[in-house]
């Protein structure tokens, strides 16, 4: 991995310091689902779709692989899951065999923003808890656009300040996120909302292992102490924000061209 990808992957997961990337599989080890909801992409497909066991889906960032295998279980189609963290992937390939959906997945190590150049015709593309993964959503939206067959679907979870806020840390407007989908020539299907009581479960399961899983890097890892401690700092504020300032959803967009 080069340190240009490593820098965007810093970013996609609230990182300060690329250094702390070739600790993320211990950190995580604990969790499965990433911060997506596999059940919100389900219901979104089933209630607007008509995907079938004849349809193909891209997961792209697909982390540890619970939207894929979930969605592959539910519909009986074909999904591919790619995500640039080897450990991820196996961890992906091993869900799949669990769930008995091993000959509906496949999971492959690469960068996503090379996947896009040559992965063709499928009927969805999810994009789930990465953010813009080519450094703004207008190009995002544009690569992503790329995979699909026409009228093709893309699924993608984002958080936004609201349009009244003084402070967006850091986030789009939902105003701003509406001109962008539309400069897209993409419309907006359904969109199902994230309470803030369910994303404080989210959160306080997630900060219930990796505090613990950093104090072990930590005590292994003196010389990266500091940098695996500012990458748990910034999760415990990416949860305050997210809990309090912004408000979080999972969209079901379709190509209009």
């Amino acid at each position: 991995m080069d340190d240009f990808t490593k820098e965007k992957l810093a970013i996609s997961m609230d990182a300060e310091d690329a250094a702390v990337i070739q600790f993320l599989p211990y950190l995580m080890q604990d969790l499965w689902e990433l911060g997506s909801s596999p059940a919100d992409m389900i219901t979104l497909l089933k209630n607007n779709t008509q995907i079938s066991a004849e349809s193909r889906i891209l997961d792209l960032c697909c982390g540890k692989g619970p939207e894929s295998v979930q969605i592959a279980k539910f519909f009986q189609c074909r999904v591919k899951g790619i995500d640039i963290i080897p450990e991820f992937i196996e961890y992906a390939k091993q869900k799949a065999i669990e769930y008995g959906v091993e000959n509906l997945c496949s999971f492959v190590v690469e960068n996503a923003t090379e996947s896009v150049l040559k992965e063709k015709d499928y009927d969805c593309v999810i994009l789930g808890g990465s953010g813009p993964i080519w450094g703004d959503y207008g190009k995002t939206f544009a690569g992503l656009k790329k995979t699909l067959k026409p009228k093709g679907y893309i699924i993608i979870d984002e958080a936004f300040a609201p349009d009244n806020s003084t402070e967006n840390y850091g986030f789009l407007k939902l105003g701003e996120w509406h001109n962008l989908i539309k400069e897209a020539d993409l419309e907006v299907i359904d969109v199902i909302d994230v309470n803030q009581e369910g994303i404080k479960n989210m959160n306080d399961y997630m900060m219930k292992y990796i505090p613990n899983r950093a104090k072990e890097l930590s005590e292994k890892y003196p010389e990266y102490a500091e940098v695996i401690n500012a990458y748990v700092n910034k999760q415990f504020d990416a949860c305050e924000i997210l809990e309090n300032d912004v408000v979080c959803g999972t969209w079901l967009l379709r190509r209009v061209d």
